[in-house]
């Protein structure tokens, strides 16, 4: 696809969620973040992907640009 990935992630040993939810949960919004990304001319396809503690709990946030207007639902 040609798009550069950046990543930091650290996840705690224990979550509140089974190990295939969070799983799911990744694997649709880099799959989503790489299509935008890969959509676009060569200089913007990049997708940055960051995981961590925030306040005792586990913050995932996937950035990355793309075309056209976004519409968030619910």
């Amino acid at each position: 696809m040609g798009v550069r990935l950046s990543l930091r992630a650290a996840v705690p040993g224990k979550l509140e969620i089974s190990d295939t939810e969070l799983c799911a949960m990744l694997s649709n919004g880099l799959e989503n973040a790489l299509k935008a990304a890969a959509a676009l001319e060569e200089s913007r396809r990049w997708v940055e992907f960051y995981s961590g503690i925030h306040h005792d709990k586990l913050l995932i946030e996937i950035k990355n640009p793309c075309a056209g207007k976004v519409d968030f639902l619910d």
